[in-house]
């Protein structure tokens, strides 16, 4: 008992000295990068290392950026490029997110974005990092609440996104759009969003990845979830709804390397069933559930969705009457909101639940409650809708839509320019192939006399080539026949002599054996190689062994023995066999 107990005591020193050595490893590593490789380069694996590496916790990753990545980036910053520098920020500022560090994320997130604005748009790596930077940007601006910055960054993602064909990271910065036009409910930008969404997917004809799709069915379902006046309506966002869990349940690894949080399905997927006349508490319950236990990367993401689910369950309590349990669960959820006094991504849900409140009041006679929530919306609403931002918006997207149209007449100019050229040089190949046909058929005229003197003498000198053409063909035919066939016949006197040395190798009955060797050694191996000369390039060396002890009749639990099988193999090598060559009659004694 002593010894497990000092054993267990143990454990942790043994794990911590084994986790120092790990860090000490990856360590070394940088070290060794730093020390041989081109900045640009050295930054981008160390990166890599850090970030790839499952086996590092957040607080590791940090540690490793403040103490080795960073000093290195100072110390040759001269010489490390913009690109490299955005790249390491955006890094950064996603690990220190990971364990609340609110405002170092968003001062490396400036960073890397100030950076990558200093990248051209002239390489596939340069656009990729670009619209990620951009992407990252963009959401982190989203939930600070600056929302006409966010799209306008956002729609710089979805521009370097579109020329790479990136259509994952296209479909993510449409979704992240919609979030926002769900929030206050403008269906007109959402309709927006779902025609650039289909128009990109009909550019690509379908060559899209499962995460675009995610992205695609879940807008189409926060849209069409937003009709509630419509049975139609719904049942359109049912079935997008469902679309983007099948996805979800079926891609579920791939999607979780990218920004999908498959919560918000399973929670947007409840909310059809916690409504009159849907109301349906299993099925709510089920699906909130499922939302509550999706790991989230963050903890802010966490405490929005647990929120929402909140908020989720007390409308379901109010749908089936029970106002008092659904008033509590509904302020427990907005002590959970003024405590989160960051997160912009929560506005809609507090308008929601500020506004069942007041409604459930009312029924309950509580109006002097109800006319405090009721000041609370009309508070709450002017602080936050705004019509500047909306007009903010509308100049974001118009200028998107302008440059859109006039990158298409571009590329039009510039494919029309293509066809002038290419008909101008087509019209000259023509011209010049008019004057080299004229040149040709003057000259064949020219000599068109010496040719017909010519070619009766080279007609009488083909002929007598052509014969003795025909008399080195058949000698040479004759002596690849005959090569052939002392080919073949060499390969079954080999196999011959190795299935002597099998048989005597083989624990047989003596007397068994020495007839079976007898067997091989009378075997007429001309007459064999004659006898299967249409299917022997078909023949392998194992089928050549076991048509030899078929064909000399050697007893199917023998041939199991010689070759150390099973004897249920040796019928099904018979099968295989009669099955492969049963288009020669040869093989005839392979059916008995």
């Amino acid at each position: 008992m002593k010894s497990i107990c000092l054993l267990f005591l143990l454990i942790p020193a043994f794990t911590f000295a084994a986790s120092q050595k790990y860090l000490a490893n990856v360590e070394k590593k940088l070290d060794s990068l730093f020390s041989t490789e081109i900045p640009d380069t050295a930054v981008l694996k160390a990166v890599r290392i850090v970030t790839e590496d499952d086996s590092l916790s957040s607080e590791e990753t940090e540690h490793f950026y403040a103490k080795k990545i960073f000093p290195f980036i100072e110390k040759k910053k001269a010489n490390v490029s913009h690109l490299m520098l955005a790249v390491a920020y955006r890094s950064r500022a996603l690990t220190v997110s990971k364990f609340g560090e609110i405002e170092e994320h968003r001062k490396y997130m400036e960073m890397a974005y100030n950076h990558i604005l200093k990248v051209g748009d002239t390489g596939y790596q340069e656009l990729r990092q670009k619209g990620a930077v951009c992407y990252s940007y963009a959401s982190m601006q989203l939930f600070f609440g600056d929302i006409a910055k966010a799209h306008k960054v956002f729609y710089q993602a979805i521009r370097a996104a579109e020329k790479i064909k990136d259509y994952n990271k296209v479909m993510e910065s449409f979704y992240a759009l919609a979030i926002y036009y769900t929030q206050v409910k403008d269906t007109k930008r959402l309709d927006n969003i779902l025609a650039d969404i289909r128009e990109i997917f009909r550019k690509a004809d379908g060559d899209v990845p499962p995460r675009a799709y995610y992205s695609w069915y879940s807008v189409a379902t926060a849209r069409y979830a937003l009709d509630t006046d419509r049975p139609e309506m719904r049942d359109s966002a049912l079935l997008y709804s469902r679309k983007s869990l099948d996805i979800v349940e079926k891609y579920g690894p791939e999607l979780e390397r990218g920004t999908a949080n498959f919560a918000w399905n399973y929670y947007n997927h409840a909310l059809f069933f916690i409504e009159k006349p849907y109301v349906n508490e299993d099925s709510a319950s089920y699906y909130l559930e499922k939302a509550r236990r999706v790991p989230q990367r963050l903890a802010m993401h966490a405490r929005e969705v647990e929120l929402n689910v909140r908020c989720a369950y007390a409308t379901l309590y109010k749908s089936q009457g029970h106002y008092p349990k659904a008033i509590k669960v509904f302020k427990d959820a907005l002590r959970m909101m003024d405590a989160d006094t960051i997160n912009n991504g929560i506005r809609q849900e507090r308008l929601d639940a500020y506004e069942n409140i007041v409604s459930m009041d009312s029924a309950l006679g509580n109006y002097k409650e109800a006319l405090a929530y009721q000041q609370k919306i009309i508070d709450y609403h002017q602080k936050v809708y705004d019509s500047e931002l909306a007009r903010q918006l509308d100049e974001i997207s118009t200028k998107f839509g302008v440059e859109k149209k006039n990158l298409e007449l571009q590329n039009l100019k510039e494919r029309e320019e293509q066809r002038t050229v290419i008909l101008r040089l087509l019209i000259g190949s023509l011209v010049a192939a008019v004057v080299i046909l004229v040149f040709v058929v003057w000259i064949y005229i020219l000599h068109r006399r010496r040719l017909q003197d010519r070619l009766y003498q080279s007609a009488l000198e083909s002929e007598m080539n052509l014969q003795e053409l025909e008399t080195v063909k058949s000698q040479y035919s004759d002596l690849k026949d005959s090569l052939e066939s002392r080919q073949v016949l060499r390969n079954f006197e080999v196999a011959v002599e190795k299935m002597k040395s099998v048989v005597m190798a083989a624990r047989l009955d003596p007397a068994v054996r020495d007839e079976y060797i007898q067997k091989l050694s009378t075997l007429n191996l001309v007459a064999f190689e004659r006898q299967f000369a249409t299917s022997i390039s078909r023949m392998t060396q194992m089928d050549i062994k076991y048509i030899l002890c078929f064909y000399l009749e050697f007893e199917a639990r023998d041939i199991a023995t010689i070759f150390s099988v099973e004897p249920a193999s040796v019928y099904t090598v018979r099968y295989r066999l009669r099955k492969k060559f049963r288009d020669n009659p040869s093989f005839q004694f392979l059916m008995k």
